[in-house]
């Protein structure tokens, strides 16, 4: 994260006229856009343990449920898992998995494991 900060930095220093002028709110947003990928794979898991406080959020369920298939269909597709692991390295932003194709294979996941979950269908 330091590193793609520093390369934000450089990219905002770069620009002609006042280097200064609007900086912080340039690179604080940019960081923030930087800092999703690793925050969420760092802080989202943990609150899927009983014992984490704060806020979880709102879809933390969906959320979940969507990482946990999405690594079900890396194990089956080289191709997925190459992705999953440059957004993992920081390599891709997160939202490449956003991709509507891709959310829709994991979707079918999500959907054929909840259906043979034990108690499904009662």
């Amino acid at each position: 994260m330091a590193a793609q900060e520093a390369v934000l930095l450089r990219r905002l220093l770069g620009h002609e006229g006042d280097p200064l002028a609007g900086l912080a709110q340039a690179f604080f947003a940019g960081a923030s856009e930087l800092i999703d990928t690793p925050w969420a794979s760092a802080a989202v898991p943990d609150f899927a343990l009983p014992q984490t406080e704060g806020q979880p959020p709102n879809d933390l369920d969906r959320m979940l449920r969507f990482n946990d298939g999405l690594l079900r269909l890396a194990t089956e597709d080289p191709a997925v898992y190459r992705l999953v692991v440059e957004v993992r390295h920081l390599l891709r932003p997160r939202s490449v998995l956003q991709a509507p194709d891709l959310v829709e294979r994991v979707g079918a996941i999500v959907e054929a494991a909840g259906a043979n979950a034990p108690g499904a269908g009662r």
